[in-house]
């Protein structure tokens, strides 16, 4: 078995992929699913945006990063594919939110305050018994 360098786990994963494979790239900034584009013998390079980032073979850690800009690739599996799109998926409400709710608040009328509070009790965000 070949072990990474950080956490112990397993690694030979890496060896087997190839161009067009999904991982997930953990980093500080959330995960995301990405495909690998390319491949050498050591080295396993996807694009993320518009830039090609290299990542090591041997141990799954992006090359030449800090710890404070490191990121990792782990093995995509359905659980963790449904996990990270759940999660990008609420992390895209809550920012809507934060952007729109903040800009048009003074707006809302009481009606739509209640359709509102409505909906997020609907979803769970908020209990029955809040007023409004």
């Amino acid at each position: 078995m070949d072990v990474g360098a950080i956490d112990g786990t397993d690694t030979a994963w890496l060896t087997r992929l190839k161009a067009g494979d999904a991982v997930i790239v953990c980093s500080h900034y959330g995960d995301r699913i990405v495909r690998v584009t390319r491949t050498t013998p050591t080295r396993l390079v996807i694009i993320d945006g518009a830039t090609q980032i290299p990542y090591s073979r041997k141990n799954g850690w992006k090359i030449g990063a800090t710890v404070f800009q490191g990121s990792f690739l782990k093995p995509y599996t359905d659980e963790d594919g449904k996990r990270v799109r759940l999660r990008q998926a609420q992390n895209t409400v809550y920012a809507f939110c934060r952007r729109s709710i903040k800009a048009r608040f003074a707006a809302l009328t009481m009606e739509q305050c209640a359709e509102v509070l409505a909906c997020l009790r609907r979803v769970g965000l908020i209990d029955k018994g809040t007023p409004g």
